[in-house]
């Protein structure tokens, strides 16, 4: 649960969709150090999708979760760096 701030370049986007149909996608980030999985919920997937795209950069906001052993940041605020 603790807030983060991480930059990064898109690499892959796996969009998919929840038990009410929205669309939500699982985004994997490249800083100069490693990848992390960035998970978009429909709400945050929505302000975002003019600029998620393979290839931009993008600075998140958000709460680290851990699954599996795996973690991954769910998103509060997403945007381009230009």
């Amino acid at each position: 649960g603790t807030e983060v701030l991480i930059a990064g370049h898109v690499d892959d986007i796996r969009q998919i969709l929840t038990k009410k149909g929205d669309p939500m996608a699982f985004v994997k980030v490249t800083d100069m150090f490693e990848t992390i999985e960035v998970v978009f919920f429909p709400r945050s997937l929505q302000k975002t999708a003019d600029f998620l795209k393979v290839g931009n950069c993008i600075v998140v906001k958000g709460k680290i979760s851990e699954r599996n052993g795996e973690k991954s940041i769910l998103v509060d605020v997403a945007k381009k760096l230009e």
